[in-house]
């Protein structure tokens, strides 16, 4: 059996239940209500239009690897910084070498025990019947387990 994938309602969902009470934070809809393929680059310029602001980019080391890659990067700068994480098994010196300078200047290094836990992990663990109740706020633990999003098909 392979495992269920949410639902882009309920990854909002989930999202919302896990900022609540913390003042300064919001979670938008922009990529869900827009349809189609969704690009960081997209979604800023669109949340640039409608709540300006300054906007960071939350990532780990192992997907600012990629960062090249992604679809328009200069522009997802010019728009955000980058507050990334270390994550285990990516080297970040490395990962920081291979970027241009005014990449490097945009990004903030967040410093947090993370304990190399990822939404795929957690699901794994939720999987294997592991006890994942630490790794989540309260209210999306109990929203995943009332609605088995973890459950297997």
């Amino acid at each position: 059996k392979r495992r269920r994938q949410s639902s882009a309602e309920q990854r909002l969902k989930m999202c919302e239940l896990a900022i609540e009470g913390h003042e300064g934070m919001a979670v938008s809809d922009i990529e869900t209500s827009r349809g189609g393929d969704s690009y960081l680059v997209d979604t800023l310029r669109e949340l640039k239009m409608v709540m300006p602001g300054e906007y960071w980019f939350i990532l780990g080391a192992d997907a600012l690897a990629t960062f090249n890659d992604w679809k328009e990067p200069k522009e997802v700068l010019n728009l955000c910084r980058l507050a990334v994480f270390q994550r285990p098994g990516t080297d970040l010196q490395t990962v920081l070498s291979r970027l241009d300078p005014e990449t490097r200047e945009r990004i903030d290094l967040v410093t947090a025990d993370v304990k190399g836990l990822s939404s795929s992990n957690i699901r794994d663990m939720a999987v294997r019947g592991e006890d994942w109740s630490h790794t989540v706020a309260p209210a999306v633990y109990g929203y995943v387990k009332e609605n088995n999003i973890f459950e297997k098909e």
